[in-house]
This record gives C-alpha cells, structure tokens and sequence, in this order.
C-alpha cells in the first residue's frame, strides 16, 4: 500500500454523490422561471448546453405545469428534448414519436364543483383538454382585474380559447380535462382554497405561481411522471438530475439524485432547496450542469 511519505498520494476513493453524478442519465426541468428566461426564451447558452447533454447521450425532458401545445416554439424546436411533462404530470408525451405516452384526466364532478366555485368567487378560470388551453369569458375579457401587464395579456390571448359558454364546455368535455387552474387575484385566497378542496381524494393540488392554483387528477404529478420515464428507460431512480422553481416541482426537485431551484424562485420553494441554482436568466441551470460535470462542452 502506497502513502504519502514515498512520494505517491493516497488513492481517493470518490463519495457516493459523486458517483451518482457521473452516472446522471436523465435531466428534468421545468420550463418557465427555470430553463426559460423571463422572455420565455431558451438563450443561446442554454440551448447550446441542452443540445451537448443531449449529443452525450443523457435523455432530456420539459417538465411544465403548461398544457401540451402552449409549450413555447423554441422549446419544441430545439431537437432536444425526449419527452415533455405537460400540465403537472397530466400528460407524458414522447417528442421523439409525437405520442401520448400517459394521460390523467380530472373526474367530471370535481372539475363541475371547481369550475362553480370559480365562478362564485370570480376567480379566473383555465381548462386544458387535449394539451390544449382555455380560459372563461370573465377571465378571458378582463384580464385586468388580475394584474396582468401588456405581456401577460398577450400571453393569454395566444396560448388559450375563450369559452363562451362554460356549461356547455364542460358537457362536451367532460372526462376529458387534464387540469382545472385558479387564477387568483390576491394571493391570500389560497388558504381557503386548498382547505375547501383539500378533503377531494380525487385531485391533486398543486402551484406553479403564487397567484395560481393548479387542480389534476390524484396519482398525477410532475415527479410520478420522471418516475414513470426512468422505469420506461430502464433508469434507476439515482440517474435523475431535476430542476424547477415552483412549489409543483418540490417532489421532483428534492426526490432526485441531483436536483436545484432556480435563485428566482419564490422564498416558501428556497427554504425547501438542497441546492440552488443562478436565476433563469442567468442561465442557472446549464451553468450547474457544467459545474456538476454532468456536460461537457
């Protein structure tokens, strides 16, 4: 055995993290306040680290609280992305094939009372069906009374279909929505939401914003759904390296081998961080990526 008096040093065993670290197969990010930038864009840095993990054979998935088709253009144009998480774990879509691999739906009851209590509280109100967005006529016409400013405005008007008349939506919809959301126009209406659907074993309820409230099906979540695609890959579950910002990406972000929130992220979320990341627009993620040695450029 060799020491350090004969002019060798000892050899260094690596630690545990550091062998789960070369070994990270599989990379899970939310999109918007994590890998997008508040323009909602991929800057040149990231992509080009996302296009490197993905030439180094590491599967990449967007993990987004978005329904399907309001994922932005530069995410789906990319070429790197595997597979897409779409409405908090609602749909597990294969970018690869443009199939639906795995699909939850919010039982018709719950998401009539939901849509009622929307309305009786004048609350904003989002449906996705179909990894498509919509919004109801009072949200969708005055988008003021929640605080949007010109870019949130036309963020609504290009990503959802007004619904005209909510009742009849829901009929012919029905067994079909991936997600009923809240918007809120006061923060502090959460707590009382959550405890007058908290007792529904059929949903789960989840944040991607403070000012939003996300309902899916029970069963169904962003870290269920890296879950499922590790096992469909053959990963074992210390292969994922996760990233997120929101109180949605909680389970994902802490439950992986590797895992950060984005600087940016709101306080109730980095007081849960193991590890965090520059902001979005500091391009944190890719940074890290590099940092961990997971990619190389």
């Amino acid at each position: 055995m060799c020491n350090s008096k004969a002019g060798f040093s000892p050899v260094r065993q690596p630690t545990r993290k550091e062998v789960i670290l070369v070994n990270i197969r599989l990379i899970a990010a939310d999109l918007d306040g994590t890998l997008l930038n508040s323009h909602s864009a991929l800057s040149d840095f990231t992509l080009a680290v996302l296009r490197q993990a993905a030439a180094q054979g590491i599967r990449l998935v967007a993990a987004t609280g978005r329904a399907l088709h309001t994922i932005p253009a530069c995410v789906k144009e990319s070429g790197c992305f595997d597979y897409a998480i779409a409405s908090n774990g609602a749909m597990i879509y294969d970018c690869r094939r443009q199939s639906c691999l795995k699909r939850y739906v919010v039982p018709q009851a719950s998401a009539e009372a939901l849509a009622a209590y929307a309305l009786r509280h004048r609350l904003g109100l989002e449906l996705f069906s179909g990894g498509n967005a919509y919004g109801e006529r009072y949200y969708f016409e005055h988008p003021e009374d929640f605080g949007f400013d010109k870019r949130s405005i036309d963020y609504l008007f290009s990503t959802r279909t007004k619904i005209e008349d909510l009742q009849s939506f829901l009929a012919q919809h029905a067994g079909q929505l991936e997600s009923v959301d809240f918007v809120l126009k006061d923060p502090a209406q959460k707590a009382a939401i959550e405890a007058a659907f908290c007792s529904d074993t059929s949903l789960y309820i989840t944040s991607s914003h403070p000012r939003i409230i996300e309902f899916n099906a029970a069963g169904c979540s962003k870290a269920a759904a890296v879950r499922y695609l590790l096992a469909r890959e053959g990963l074992p579950p210390e292969a994922l390296a996760a990233f997120g910002n929101g109180e949605n990406d909680a389970e994902m972000v802490t439950g992986a081998a590797l895992g950060a929130f984005t600087a940016n992220s709101p306080q109730a979320v980095l007081e849960q961080a193991q590890a965090v990341c520059d902001a979005c627009d500091a391009d944190g993620v890719a940074k890290y990526l590099l940092k961990k040695g997971i990619v190389h450029l």
